[in-house]
């Protein structure tokens, strides 16, 4: 039985009882009323942030599953960013959803490409692009006909994914050294601080500090109570840490106040951005011997993860 009322959902009662339940999204209040077995997030790339999570919270009362399901194509609407973060953040395992991500490839369709991957018209469409656009047929392949999301455009470390950068097995290890990075705060801006571990030739970093509104002395209070406090080698912090903010004596003078006594060296010195980047490039490349990337980050440092993503990206011009 099914019925299409012209002003409200449609539903349709399966012979086994089942009821399948239309809802529009526009009025997100109209997704708080079910606590369903299960939910179909259709055409996503037209749904807002705030629709899923509505949705998402629905799924709590009856540990109902989730089923995201559509294309990240810009033209499949407006809000294709927060569904290409999700595919991202889902293809880490474990992760807060406690969900995955699959692609479903053109070449799937068999009966559009017999012979799949090596359809002669498939690769004629894979050549044509390589060919063409030279600059960004990879994207435009991985979005259009792999079922991936695109690039930000004008990143910095492009070739960092989540699949191979970002593992739990980053956890800190007791009894390593510990190297802290350090980017002081000055006025609103946030004050980042990286826990750093080095196992079998791999970085790792296993933790991090997001902070706003704080002064030196408060940051350095919870990296002294931190569990890897101990295990503390070398710190390296900004240089612009060297300066002084506005009133304030020069944020480095705290450090090495309080860190100096303690036997360890503040690391200063000033590397130009083009050598650093380069040095993290190298460290993103894939060890073809031991397969495993030289950089692994934790799931935990959901800000560093962002800045590689979609964060740090080249500046126009």
């Amino acid at each position: 039985q099914y019925s299409n009322a012209r002003n409200g959902p449609w539903e349709v009662r399966l012979n086994n009882g089942a009821l399948i339940k239309t809802l529009a999204s526009e009025d997100e209040t109209n997704l708080a009323r079910e606590a369903p077995q299960g939910i179909v997030i259709c055409e996503p790339g037209r749904q807002t942030e705030d629709a899923f999570w509505k949705a998402h919270l629905r799924s709590v009362p009856n540990r109902a599953w989730v089923l995201v399901a559509g294309t990240f194509e810009s033209q499949a609407g407006p809000h294709t960013a927060w569904l290409s973060r999700l595919w991202r953040q889902l293809q880490v395992q474990p992760n807060a959803h406690n969900g995955v991500s699959l692609s479903l490839p053109s070449y799937a369709n068999k009966r559009m490409y017999p012979q799949g991957a090596l359809s002669p018209n498939y690769l004629g469409i894979i050549q044509n692009l390589q060919k063409n656009r030279p600059d960004d047929w990879e994207d435009v392949v991985a979005e259009r006909f792999l079922g991936q999301p695109r690039r930000p455009s004008g990143m910095v470390f492009p070739t960092f994914t989540r699949d191979r950068h970002v593992n739990a097995r980053a956890e800190f290890l007791p009894g390593l050294p510990v190297n802290l990075a350090v980017d002081p705060g000055f006025g609103e801006s946030a004050f980042a601080v990286l826990f750093i571990q080095e196992f079998q030739g791999q970085i790792r970093v296993f933790d991090e500090m997001y902070l706003h509104g704080l002064v030196n002395s408060e940051v350095i209070s919870l990296i002294l109570n931190h569990p890897a406090a101990a295990f503390l080698e070398t710190i390296t912090i900004d240089q612009a840490a060297k300066t002084h903010a506005g009133s304030q004596p020069p944020a480095l003078e705290d450090w090495e106040r309080e860190f100096g006594p303690r036997g360890i060296p503040i690391l200063h010195e000033y590397m130009h951005v083009g050598d650093r980047n380069t040095r993290i490039r190298d460290r993103l490349l894939y060890d073809q011997v031991l397969q495993r990337p030289y950089l692994l980050i934790h799931p935990r440092c959901t800000h560093t993860i962002y800045e590689f993503e979609e964060g740090y990206r080249n500046k126009p011009g």
